[in-house]
């Protein structure tokens, strides 16, 4: 999947790049909403694209489904795991409960964990800058629902 977006930050070799609405957004839900409600995300930016810059971005239809399995379903697995672990040795459906909501929170620390080592690791699974467009040649929107127009494409 490609994605156009503009550069707003770099973070070393990543650069946080504020998109615009396209199709997916409202499958995919991978982006993450800035405090304005604006879709960012985070890229590998080893073409070496400046704040500013609008560029098109690859996103792994691969990276889709395992991010959504591992930030939506993993969470309630680890939960259920957890409650009837401690359910089957002791019956307590408190101790139970506290159990899976410890199992679940652990779940996202592990989470924040892999995502620091996939970014160090640089997997061809994570979402990269493919190339600097041209200035002027796409509208990124600034959160809403405008669409991506290229011109003379």
């Amino acid at each position: 999947m490609i994605e156009i977006g503009k550069v707003i930050k770099i973070e070393e070799n990543r650069a946080v790049v504020l998109l615009s609405a396209s199709e997916y957004c409202d499958k995919c839900k991978i982006c993450m909403l800035d405090d304005k409600g604006q879709r960012t995300l985070s890229a590998d930016n080893d073409i070496g694209a400046k704040i500013g810059n609008e560029v098109e971005i690859f996103i792994s239809e691969g990276m889709i489904s395992k991010l959504s399995f591992l930030v939506f379903i993993l969470p309630i697995m680890t939960f259920l795991i957890g409650y009837l672990i401690l359910w089957g040795l002791s019956r307590s459906e408190t101790a139970s409960a506290i159990a899976g909501g410890i199992t679940f929170v652990l779940t996202f620390y592990v989470l924040f964990i892999y995502e620091k080592k996939m970014n160090q690791i640089k997997k061809d699974t994570l979402p990269s800058i493919s190339k600097i467009l041209p200035e002027g040649s796409t509208i990124v929107g600034t959160g809403g629902n405008n669409e991506n127009t290229n011109k003379g494409q």
